[in-house]
């Protein structure tokens, strides 16, 4: 038993993206799904039947080949109307470390080119072992790169990159300096704007306050650091952090698992 909570500790902590569910629905009765959001990615590839959707007070009407795209807390739903009575669809739901948000700009609703890996993808989560959802895991982390670079995904109405320039100039600054306690206010600072205005029109563009951001890209430095065999209170230190107890406390928070544990598990894994 010890092994195997082992096991799914591992599955949880070390993906960068962690399947939440995954299904296959087929003749799904077509039922109206008001507008809702929640805190993790969400893809759904329709592979019969046609329907509605709506996100962030659009409407789009998608059918067989197409797919939804919905990252943290963007409000969709679906109308119910122009509908077939049945829709088949392959539905995922994960997290993503927030590093992973710059290359997640995918457009809401589009043709969708890649059905086949996604259903094995799930197909593999579903087989319920923690080898197998390790292996889903990283198949979809392999995917969603390959999505994420591909150009007809793209969003079509982000505005020029100079638009998003302040951006990856403040996310690349908070990279560089997570040993040095980079905080909201020296970010701002970067890409000449007060903190509140920075933290306004980063919230918008990535979902989540810039403190939150920081504090969760430190542990992701932490993990990698803790994986290659630093002590906690070397990692706790290196990465600004006031105490170890401190460090443990935000790790565990955001990993379900304490650092010792998660390096232990890491370890006896190779």
């Amino acid at each position: 038993m010890e092994n195997h909570n082992h096991a799914n500790e591992l599955v949880r902590s070390s993906q960068p993206l962690r399947i939440i569910s995954a299904r296959i629905c087929a003749q799904t009765p077509v039922v109206f799904i008001p507008g809702h959001n929640h805190p993790f990615y969400q893809l759904e590839a329709i592979t019969a039947g046609h329907t509605q959707m709506e996100y962030d007070g659009r409407r789009k009407n998608v059918a067989r080949g197409m797919a939804s795209f919905f990252g943290p807390f963007q409000r969709h739903g679906e109308t119910g109307r122009h509908s077939s009575r049945y829709v088949s669809n392959l539905h995922v739901k994960f997290e993503a470390d927030f590093v992973w948000t710059p290359l997640l700009r995918l457009a809401p609703v589009q043709r969708f080119y890649h059905g086949r890996r996604l259903r094995t993808v799930i197909e593999t989560w579903r087989r319920n072992t923690p080898m197998a959802k390790l292996k889903a895991q990283a198949m979809l982390s392999l995917l969603i790169l390959e999505i994420a670079s591909d150009k007809r995904y793209r969003q079509t109405n982000a505005g020029p990159d100079i638009e998003f320039q302040w951006l990856s100039t403040g996310l690349q600054y908070i990279q560089d300096h997570l040993e040095s306690g980079v905080t909201v206010v020296a970010a701002a600072r970067q890409v000449n704007m007060s903190p509140d205005h920075f933290s306004r029109r980063f919230h918008k563009k990535m979902g989540v306050p810039p403190v939150f951001y920081i504090r969760q890209a430190r542990i992701e430095r932490a993990r990698k650091l803790l994986g290659e065999g630093a002590a906690c209170k070397e990692v706790a230190f290196a990465l600004a952090f006031p105490s170890v107890a401190y460090f443990s406390r935000v790790f565990k928070q955001l990993c379900g698992i304490a650092p010792s544990r998660w390096m232990e598990t890491i370890l006896s894994a190779r």
